[in-house]
């Protein structure tokens, strides 16, 4: 893919965390919560995702559509 060994490292370790839960998005995305979950509980501050801008119908669409010329 790549020659860069900061992404072959970051790429390596997604490969081991997903092999872990047998590569289900499902009880991988269960984990991330019950470690979110568990982070909130030690006090620790969780900073919400940013707002989702305004987009009109079409925009959206649009954006879609042309993303790629």
């Amino acid at each position: 893919m790549s020659n860069d060994p900061i992404l072959d490292e970051v790429r390596e370790a997604k490969r081991k965390h997903a092999e872990c839960f047998g590569f289900d998005v499902r009880a991988m995305g269960a984990d991330v919560m019950a470690y979110q979950q568990l982070r909130e509980n030690e006090g620790w501050m969780l900073l919400p995702p940013p707002p989702a801008p305004h987009l009109a119908p079409d925009e959206a669409l649009q954006r879609t559509r042309f993303a790629r010329r």
